[in-house]
């Protein structure tokens, strides 16, 4: 009832003109646009859906913004792995397969054969790296051998020309003795030989053509005549001055 009574005194229907003027068009003149803002009804309508229209717009947005908030926190905290149950799926007797015995022999026996070759392989490089270790061993010794050699032969080395040196100087110090020269003297002559005497110790000696007389040389001719003898060196022995 109320409710018409603010209808009865709000709004006054329009005259049969007024109608006429609204029919002709619904912008058609200002008094038209006047009515509906004088309608209190139709303006809290309108009202009405303005307000629900903007707070279904600030809940969406509401909403959008919490969305994004959640987006952005699920994507920087790391998810959490939940465990996962195993379940274990029965294996059926009647599915499994039985090995094949000559396939399982043959790569038994493939097996074998390169362990028995690893083993062939290891056991000829153990034997290389031995025999490299005695070979080693062995050029040791001989280089210290040589080395311990060498000092012997430079220490007699030096010994021997020390030696030399010592010889050479002692030569160059002690004077050679001048031979002694002797004097002979004929005491008898026939041809082909000739006996002598020596001046100073009446030593006698017998000489023939080719023998060699001491500081005279060799004898080259004797002359039975005149008891002269001839040698290589020039030097003539004759007789003395009481033999003749």
């Amino acid at each position: 009832m109320s409710d018409d009574r603010l209808d009865d005194e709000t709004y006054d229907f329009p005259h049969e003109e007024d109608k006429e003027k609204y029919s002709m068009s619904p912008f058609g003149g200002t008094e038209s646009i006047k009515s509906l803002f004088k309608n209190k009804r139709l303006i809290i309508t309108a009202g009405g859906v303005l307000g629900f229209y903007l707070i279904v717009q600030l809940m969406i947005g509401i909403f959008v913004s919490k969305k994004d908030t959640t987006d952005q926190k699920a994507m920087l905290t790391p998810a959490k792995v939940q465990p996962q149950s195993v379940v274990a799926t029965p294996v059926k007797v009647a599915e499994i397969k039985q090995p094949d015995t000559q396939l399982l022999s043959a790569q038994a026996e493939i097996v074998s054969r390169h362990a028995n070759m690893l083993r062939r392989v290891e056991n000829e490089m153990s034997n290389i790296v031995v025999q490299q270790a005695r070979t080693q061993r062995n050029l040791e010794d001989l280089e210290k051998s040589y080395r311990t050699n060498m000092g012997w032969v430079g220490q007699y080395v030096r010994q021997q020309q020390a030696k030399e040196r010592a010889r050479l100087a002692a030569a160059r110090k002690v004077p050679k003795k001048a031979a002694p020269v002797y004097t002979y003297y004929t005491r008898a002559a026939i041809h082909g030989r000739a006996w002598l005497v020596q001046k100073n110790t009446h030593h006698n000696i017998t000489v023939s053509v080719g023998d060699t007389v001491p500081s005279y040389g060799q004898v080259m001719a004797i002359d039975p005549d005149s008891g002269r003898i001839t040698t290589a060196s020039k030097r003539m022995i004759r007789y003395s001055e009481a033999d003749r």
